[in-house]
């Protein structure tokens, strides 16, 4: 039979983990005054020049290394790069779901909120190629190359577009009589 509680000395060692027992005294939380540790100064030097901030800010708690990066294709969306994930976990689990036109809407979405999301925008090509949307597959294929020239799929997105464009100007075949 397993013993249903941890043995006593492990229980010990975790209840002192937890109230800060098995720290080093530098690393222990004080909640109220103490004296200071002969192992810390009691406050750091000060930097002989003053650091310059990347970005001087108006605002006094405004973000010192400088404002997120903004969408340079989608002017209207706001840079959310965790939104654009979710956007793209979703959308993948509608491609796998064969749910193509949802997934291609939730690409789009990843796409507008972070624009250096290239597996969004791979993907959406994928969708567009699934729902047979020739003009909005090349459209795609065009803006990854674009963008993303020297990523890992461009061979495979540039053999794509050639199979687009093969099939666009072949003629259509002779009605058999």
């Amino acid at each position: 039979m397993k013993p249903r509680w941890p043995a006593p000395a492990l229980l010990v060692i975790l209840a002192a983990s937890s109230w800060g027992w098995a720290l080093p005294p530098a690393q222990r939380i004080h909640s109220g005054p103490s004296t200071p540790s002969p192992h810390l100064p009691a406050h750091p030097a000060a930097p002989k020049t003053p650091a310059k901030p990347v970005h001087p800010s108006p605002a006094a708690g405004a973000y010192s290394a400088g404002p997120p990066p903004k969408p340079i294709y989608f002017p209207g969306h706001r840079f959310d790069p965790r939104r654009s994930q979710h956007d793209y976990r979703v959308g993948m689990t509608y491609y796998h779901l064969r749910n193509y036109a949802g997934a291609l809407s939730r690409f789009r979405g990843a796409f507008r909120h972070d624009p250096h999301n290239w597996r969004a925008l791979y993907y959406c090509g994928l969708a567009s190629a699934k729902l047979h949307r020739r003009g909005q597959e090349e459209r795609y294929w065009r803006r990854f190359l674009a963008l993303f020239p020297r990523n890992s799929k461009a061979r495979n997105v540039r053999r794509r577009l050639w199979k687009l464009a093969r099939r666009r100007h072949t003629p259509p075949a002779a009605a058999s009589i």
